[in-house]
Order: C-alpha cells, then sequence, then structure tokens
C-alpha cells in the first residue's frame, strides 16, 4: 500500500517540481516492484519455516534499502525544492489516499514498468504546466 501511495501521489509530485528527478522515480518504481515481488515470495512459503524466514529478511532487506535511499537522495532535494504549502497539501492527499484504500482496497498489487511510468507521469506534468502558463498568460 505504501509503493501504491507513493506511486500515486508523492512521486508525480517529485517529477513535477524536483530537477532531474526521473532517475531516482525509475529507481524506486524498480525497488517497489523488488519490495512487492519479495512479499509475494514470503507469502508462498508455509509461516514459520525456514524458507518463509528467508523470503521474509529479503523483503525486509529490500524495503530497508529503498527506505534509505529515499531518506537520503530523494526526500532532501523534495523539501529543497517544494514550497511547505505544497508539501502539506501532499501529505493531505497522501493521507485521503491511505483513508480510501484501507487494508489496500482496490489496489492491485502490480508491478509497475518504471521507464513508462515515468515517460507517462512527465507527459502529466508537462501538460499541467502548460496549463498553468496559459492561466497566467
Amino acid at each position: 500500500m505504501h509503493a501504491a501511495g507513493e506511486e500515486e501521489v508523492f512521486y508525480p509530485e517529485l517529477l513535477q517540481e524536483v530537477d532531474e528527478s526521473e532517475g531516482d522515480t525509475k529507481h524506486a518504481v524498480k525497488d517497489h516492484n523488488e519490495i512487492r515481488d519479495a512479499v509475494r515470495s514470503v507469502a508462498e512459503h508455509e509461516l514459520g519455516t525456514d524458507a518463509w524466514w528467508e523470503a521474509f529478511r529479503e523483503a525486509r532487506e529490500a524495503t530497508v534499502d529503498h527506505l534509505g535511499e529515499e531518506e537520503r537522495d530523494v526526500l532532501p532535494p523534495f523539501k529543497e525544492q517544494v514550497s511547505s504549502e505544497k508539501r502539506t497539501d501532499l501529505g493531505m492527499r497522501w493521507m485521503a489516499f491511505h483513508d480510501e484504500h484501507a487494508q489496500a482496497k482496490g489496489l492491485s498489487g502490480d508491478d509497475l514498468d518504471p521507464k513508462a511510468y515515468v515517460e507517462e507521469h512527465d507527459r502529466e506534468a508537462g501538460r499541467a504546466e502548460q496549463g498553468q502558463q496559459s492561466e497566467a498568460g
């Protein structure tokens, strides 16, 4: 659910607001896919078995690595380049996403193609920017 929330709410804003964020976004979506795959692997094993624990450790490691990368590489430039107002709005949208999808309701858990994800959201950001320029002009 966390990954889906980031892909729905956070990463489109990152692409729109933070310079040269395409590489970090592709990498994050790839990490999300690895985490989803690792979690599915845990579910394939009987609870408490050696195989289950090994799959659990792999899922945990993938998650911890990803969170560390976000904290170190993604969030600092976001905080520097995005206004407090916009970050607050994003936080409200994040909470609404979690309320709407309580217990992952309505989320597929499917992997995403990182390149296609960035291309799609870059196009959307470009359309939004053009609309803002038209309103200002």
